[in-house]
């Protein structure tokens, strides 16, 4: 098995946390929130992040890369949690600690314990196929050999719906790709988006968003930052219990990579309204109209 599935595996191992358990205390706790640059500081995710890691009483602060840098000996036994990539590396070089990664992609955080933003796939299509009654083939553009297709094929296995992976050979080939895919005869269809550096690119997700707006099919991004663009859907990890996960995963000291407990999928209610577009909520599901 190569270290992307390896990862991939471990990611689809941790279970989302039992509806209704008490979220543990973290008195006592000092916890310092690392950004990679001082506009981070009003970043949306650092405030999620702050905020829930106070309600659950932790003493907090933030600093930047650049702070930290000058002073690594302060704060010496709080639990340090890098937000992003470039965090996550400044933050795995530095002296030893109790830290983790919070809200990277697999595979970014540096050797670092991590919370990252990936919903495992069974998740994410038992919510696909709860929202979008009726709509049973998933349309995936990739390149061939992503590390997701085995994840994806063995998702599929389980939630209902029919996977069909849309071979993307190289940059400017997502959209016809996916067109040539929609044009095919079968069920009405969704639009999964997956990380793939081919497939998507900034050049590709307008006009791709365009092309699913066109065919009436929902396009579903893995992050907020889709539905700007004009995706109906997106898989989102929640912040604040992603933090206080990232805070126990820091404790632990074991280096793997978890998949966030709390996540959902946010459909734009009014779009589907104007598409024609049949959504219910459910488990994991919230219309926001």
């Amino acid at each position: 098995m190569s270290a992307a599935l390896a990862l991939l595996a471990m990611v689809l191992a941790v279970p989302p946390a039992p509806a209704g358990s008490p979220e543990p205390s973290l008195a006592g706790v000092n916890v310092v929130l690392l950004v990679d640059k001082e506009s981070g500081r009003g970043a949306p995710a650092v405030g999620e992040a702050r905020a829930a890691l106070v309600a659950s009483g932790a003493a907090v602060v933030v600093r930047t890369v650049a702070e930290a840098a000058r002073t690594w000996a302060d704060a010496d036994d709080a639990v340090w949690l890098a937000l992003g990539k470039v965090a996550a590396k400044a933050l795995a070089n530095a002296p030893p600690r109790s830290r983790a990664a919070l809200l990277v992609r697999a595979g970014e955080a540096g050797g670092l314990p991590a919370v990252v933003v990936d919903v495992p796939f069974e998740r994410q299509l038992a919510w696909l196929a709860a929202a979008f009654p009726g709509r049973t083939r998933v349309l995936v553009p990739r390149r061939p050999g992503n590390a997701a297709d085995a994840a994806l094929r063995a998702a599929a296995a389980t939630s209902g719906l029919t996977v069909e992976l849309v071979d993307v050979h190289q940059p400017g080939e997502t959209v016809p790709a996916l067109q040539a895919a929609l044009r095919r005869p079968g069920a009405p269809a969704l639009i999964l988006l997956v990380p793939d550096a081919t497939a998507l690119t900034p050049d590709t997700l307008a006009p791709l968003a365009q092309s699913a707006l066109e065919a009436r099919a929902p396009l579903i991004g893995f992050s907020s930052y889709f539905l700007r663009i004009g995706a109906l859907a997106a898989s989102i990890a929640e912040v604040g219990p992603s933090a206080r996960q990232a805070v126990a995963a820091a404790k632990a000291g074991v280096v793997v990579e978890e998949a966030p407990r709390a996540a959902h999928l946010l459909v734009d209610g009014r779009l589907a309204e104007r598409l024609g577009v049949p959504v219910r909520e459910g488990p994991g599901v919230e219309v926001r109209r």
